[in-house]
């Protein structure tokens, strides 16, 4: 499942603990981000094996929310083995779980009213250490849940994650339009299949003409009365280029009544998702003096010549992209990779 956050939810009340995230979804919706939520509430092996796992393998979970008196197994009986926050902090420091924690509970002081060396009182009792650690009861969960995920997707608008999380979202998409294409075309009618074909001659004739080079093999491709996708698929992309293949896929929508792309065409996901990433996919990138463009080029020339004015707002060239058009473009590839999803899930279903 693809995401922008992920979150680690520790909490064994599964009643409270879907309300809780119910609300959460309701107040970060308009931020348009895909937003994973994993929500465990097994016993402390469980528990110490989820921790240990996250910490030698690949980062995964950006939050953690914690119940800070979990009981010791899933059926919350009182006599059950407890793990309290201080008994978590050792084990999430001990393995340099860097993620920020939210540990909250019915009776805990509200964090306004706890000193930071109450707090370190309250929940370290060993030399862990206390960065990025939060508390707050249950009533002010939400507000504080809600500032750990904005301070969290301010890490997506970072120069280190720009480039990467638009191409990460696009490439997901070409892998479904790739799967769709070869899990379909073999299959369709003939007769709708010959519509298609000659589609497909006239897109690699005008390819052709651009690029005449190592154009004999795919001569001899063109003489042939059938195609198969997989042979389409092995073209180099001077000769079937991605925008063409999501024609293709666009086209085989449409003919197969696939209802998934009627509000949100293909057309429009290229000219505002694909021609954004090619901008930055591979071509320098920084942020303007006064933070309020992303600028992007291809040579020295072109960075000297768009060097930012005094005033940022004063930017001349078309060469720049600012945060609110930044923020609406991944809130809008979003969309899309929801649409791409449900064309996956018919596929992996054998729809």
């Amino acid at each position: 499942m693809r995401s922008d956050i992920n979150i680690l939810w520790i909490e064994d009340s599964p009643k409270w603990q879907k309300q809780a995230e119910k609300l959460l979804r309701l107040k970060i919706e308009d931020y348009g981000l895909l937003t994973y939520i994993n929500y465990i509430s097994e016993g402390i092996p469980s528990l110490y094996d989820q921790i240990k796992t996250e910490a030698e393998g690949y980062k995964v979970y950006d939050i953690i929310f914690v119940d800070y008196n979990i009981s010791g197994d899933e059926t919350g009986n009182e006599d059950s083995q407890k793990i309290t926050g201080d008994k978590l902090i050792e084990e999430f420091r001990k393995y340099d779980i860097d993620a920020d924690i939210l540990f909250y509970s019915q009776n805990l002081k509200e964090s306004s009213d706890v000193s930071k060396d109450e707090k370190k009182q309250l929940i370290l009792n060993s030399s862990a250490a206390f960065d990025g650690i939060y508390l707050a009861n249950r009533k002010d969960f939400q507000e504080h849940a809600l500032k750990l995920y904005k301070k969290n997707i301010r890490k997506l608008t970072s120069m280190l994650n720009i480039r990467g999380l638009l191409m990460d979202k696009t490439s997901e998409n070409d892998y479904v339009m790739n799967s769709y294409l070869l899990e379909k075309f073999d299959n369709l009618e003939d007769s709708v299949k010959n519509e298609l074909s000659e589609k497909i001659h006239l897109m690699i004739n005008e390819q052709i003409k651009k690029v005449r080079n190592e154009a004999d093999d795919v001569e001899e491709f063109l003489k042939k009365n059938s195609y198969k996708y997989k042979h389409l698929h092995d073209l180099p992309s001077y000769i079937f280029p991605i925008t063409d293949r999501y024609e293709l896929f666009s086209e085989m929508l449409l003919l197969e009544e696939n209802k998934t792309f009627e509000k949100q065409s293909i057309k429009e996901y290229q000219d505002k998702i694909i021609k954004t990433r090619n901008k930055v996919a591979h071509k320098k990138i920084n942020i303007c003096k006064q933070k309020k463009f992303l600028k992007y080029y291809d040579t020295l020339k072109q960075y000297n010549d768009r060097i930012c004015p005094n005033d940022c707002m004063e930017h001349t060239d078309k060469h720049k992209i600012s945060l609110g058009v930044w923020k609406d473009t991944l809130k809008l590839a979003n969309e899309y990779s929801k649409l791409f999803d449900e064309i996956l899930t018919e596929l992996e279903k054998g729809v």
